[in-house]
């Protein structure tokens, strides 16, 4: 998951969010546009870890009973142009954290278990200090 959506009651709280975000120096990582498959009009921002929230307006609401499938060629009928240097990238995982992740989770016992990581915490240590060396983490 890359991105979650909140979506509003009217056009124009987009309007006013996307000129807050601007003026207040939010990351806008898309820009103002309409998806092709769902109507909704939206932009997309960045958190400062990295992660996207999408603030959404208008979307297609689905009658279960007469909805067709559809095949969409594209994503957007217009805007959403993605601006890449405006997120922010991550902090790379410093070296000491890197080794102490590791060794909680091959210590004896298994740091985990004993309380002193959450095991959340630890996957999400491993996997930061898994990607500068150009591994690949994998739930087991």
């Amino acid at each position: 998951m890359w991105h979650f959506m909140f979506e509003a009651t009217s056009i124009d709280d987009i309007g006013a969010a996307l000129d807050l975000a601007s003026k207040a120096g939010v990351p806008v990582v898309s820009t103002l546009g309409r998806h092709l498959n769902d109507q909704m009009v939206s932009f997309y921002m960045s958190t400062p870890s990295g992660f996207e929230v999408e603030y959404v307006w208008g979307s297609r609401l689905i009658d279960d009973a007469t909805w067709q499938v559809q095949r969409h060629d594209r994503g957007t009928l217009w805007g959403h142009t993605v601006l890449l240097d405006a997120a922010p990238q991550p902090a790379p995982a410093s070296a000491a954290r890197c080794q102490a992740s590791s060794d909680l989770s091959t210590g004896p016992t298994g740091g985990w278990r004993r309380g002193r990581l959450p095991r959340s915490r630890l996957r999400s240590a491993l996997r930061e200090c898994a990607q500068p060396a150009g591994l690949r983490f994998t739930k087991s």
